[in-house]
């Protein structure tokens, strides 16, 4: 019997729960503390600048961006990762005492953590300044909603987890919201709801969260200033995957020759596009005046860049501006002199305002020159800047006196024989095709007007289905830790960026392990690897031996298949609709190691606890 004493001393188990909490916050910053300060990749720049001015990144959510700038307080990014590992290490409580045997102590729950730490990848993303972790934190939020009994306090935590996990990122929305429809429909195929083993009201609970998650996502950006809608730019991932499994250039083949003329019909609307440059013929500033002058610019989809092209007579044609309505022309008092600079004017029909075009043989060039003059359109000096004027000159058969002529919109079609291998070159790499057809917001009208015809046309939806059950799979098998990490110089975004908002931290982080380009972490893939072998074996075992089946209760059960369910699906999403990455696989596959801790620990807690108890009274 306890005495007073020892009752005054008793901890309180509110006390209790958070210590425990803050030991698995603590190895779950091993990684970070490790390395010397969190760990970045190329895109954490763009988060912390998002989240400091604030603005709204074209290709992400800003929201990570904002959770970065907050829980730093402005003074350090360890908070930042302090803040995750915080949440994250209280989620994996949560699913460790719901799942856990009921003789499975603190002490054996807490040493599955260290185990996760130790041979997967949790640590490395928890101690990231990227919002990968938030998937995880996510999907295990919804799971412990769904299968545990009514907490007030719990439930709204867990809520606020779910829904912040969804607009983290554009992956994380549409995973949560595609778990959570299946996960509604496997319940009521399963009859699920009527034996209540789910209750009904939780899971409509979670809908709810994820429909509140799209309202919500929209109305940050609406408050931040921009306009009431979803950030992201998925036209430009799926353009990349369909560059990346052939499908683009299947499509571009059978519809290109329609769109870049080989010959030139009595009318239509055109871009002119310079072969030296990969320039736009673009009458300067949009504007609308008299004598503005035409220039080469990179493709903006305006209509300063679009021209009709009308034949007046046999052989010449005159170009007139969209934009502006007004017709393009050599000033007609320097119809002679070399170097002149074309202009826009008000149409007259003089010959100085008309053009011929002839086909290059063997090309998809032309060559136009001006009636007045007999001289050739010409971009001045073979440059490739912006701003460089379309003058006219003497015939040379120079790059920089051939054009293209592509019915608008046709832009991508100019680029046809150029598109890289990969999604990855084509979307990031410098002076990449993708920049020069309009980057992240002007190739969009072009962009889905493409995938609209390659996704719902009959012709491309066997390699549609195909490619992305191949892509699946392929991330499925990508879970290799330290994808991203690497050396950042000075110049670098995330060097930059946090110069630009918490100077304090810049010496810590050039003195990290990971810009020493000292983290070596064979050692820890080799065990990743390992381990998750063991771990399917771990699985096949109890799902194949009945005595073993039988330790597993159908919460659990249902808990494994909403698990793997998740790690198929975030490979569906990120795979198939994006970039097939070790990190974006790696951030959830530990789940698989994680359910096989829980059922040997589950197993053979009892035989632990009775050989302790033997050698006890033995001595």
């Amino acid at each position: 019997m306890l005495t007073d004493n020892h009752r005054k001393r008793e901890v309180p188990e509110y006390l209790q729960k958070i210590g425990w909490t803050l030991l698995g916050t603590l190895l779950l910053l091993g990684a970070g503390l490790y390395n010397g300060y969190p760990l970045v990749t190329s895109d954490t720049g763009t988060y912390i600048m998002s989240g400091f001015k604030p603005y709204i990144p074209a290709d992400r959510p800003v929201v990570y961006g904002l959770f970065v700038r907050h829980s730093s307080m402005f003074s350090s990014f360890w908070f930042t990762i302090i803040a995750q590992s915080l949440i994250l290490s209280y989620v994996l409580w949560q699913v460790l005492n719901l799942f856990s045997s009921a003789s499975l102590g603190r002490t054996s729950r807490l040493a599955i953590i260290l185990l996760l730490v130790f041979f997967t990848g949790i640590s490395w993303y928890s101690s990231q300044l990227m919002p990968d972790i938030f998937t995880a934190i996510g999907i295990l939020a919804m799971a412990v909603f769904l299968f545990s009994e009514v907490n007030l306090f719990r439930d709204i935590l867990l809520s606020i987890f779910v829904v912040a996990s969804s607009l983290m990122h554009n992956s994380n929305l549409l995973l949560n919201t595609m778990l959570v429809v299946l996960a509604f429909l496997f319940a009521i195929r399963q009859k699920l709801f009527r034996e209540g083993i789910i209750r009904k009201r939780r899971m409509i609970v979670l809908f709810s969260l994820m429909v509140a998650s799209w309202l919500i996502a929209p109305a940050v950006n609406y408050l931040i200033g921009d306009s009431y809608r979803l950030t992201g730019t998925p036209h430009a991932f799926l353009v990349g995957k369909t560059i990346e499994n052939g499908t683009m250039d299947r499509y571009l083949k059978a519809h290109c020759d329609s769109i870049v003329m080989k010959t030139l019909p009595d009318s239509g609307l055109y871009h002119i596009f310079a072969k030296h440059s990969d320039k736009f013929l673009d009458v300067e500033s949009q504007s609308f005046r008299n004598g503005a002058r035409l220039h080469q610019w990179e493709f903006l989809n305006a209509s300063n860049q679009q021209f009709y092209i009308l034949k007046v007579s046999k052989g010449y044609y005159k170009i007139i501006s969209k934009n502006s309505n007004k017709c393009l022309e050599v000033p007609l008092k320097d119809t002679a002199k070399l170097g002149a600079i074309l202009v826009q004017n008000i149409y007259s029909g003089t010959d100085n305002q008309l053009f011929s075009f002839k086909k290059i043989d063997w090309q998809d060039y032309w060559m136009i020159a001006n009636k007045a003059s007999n001289l050739q359109v010409d971009i001045a000096g073979l440059s490739t800047e912006n701003g460089a004027f379309a003058t006219q000159w003497t015939y040379t058969g120079a790059d920089n006196q051939q054009f293209a002529i592509a019915r608008v919109p046709g832009c991508l079609c100019l680029f046809k024989d150029k598109l890289p291998n990969t999604a990855i070159r084509f979307l990031w790499e410098p002076n990449s095709v993708f920049a020069k057809t309009g980057g992240w917001s002007r190739s969009k009208d072009e962009y889905n007007s493409i995938l609209r015809s390659i996704y719902l046309s009959p012709r491309y939806l066997g390699s549609n289905v195909g490619n992305a059950i191949l892509s699946t799979l392929e991330q499925l098998t990508r879970i290799e830790i330290g994808d991203g990490f690497g050396g950042y110089d000075e110049k670098s975004a995330p060097s930059t960026a946090i110069d630009a908002t918490i100077k304090s931290d810049l010496k810590p982080f050039s003195n990290s392990r990971e810009n020493r380009w000292s983290l070596n972490l064979t050692e820890a893939n080799n065990r990743q690897y390992m381990l998750m072998v063991f771990s399917l074996i771990v699985l096949v075992c109890f799902f194949r031996i009945s005595k073993l089946r039988r330790t597993i209760s159908d919460k659990f059960r249902l808990f494994i298949y909403f698990s793997f369910l998740a790690i198929v699906l975030n490979a569906f999403v990120t795979g198939a609709m994006a970039n097939v990455l070790d990190r974006l696989q790696c951030r959830v596959v530990w789940f698989i190691p994680m359910i096989a801790f829980i059922l040997l620990f589950n197993v053979l807690s009892p035989y632990l606890k009775k050989i302790i108890s033997e050698r006890v009274t033995d001595k």
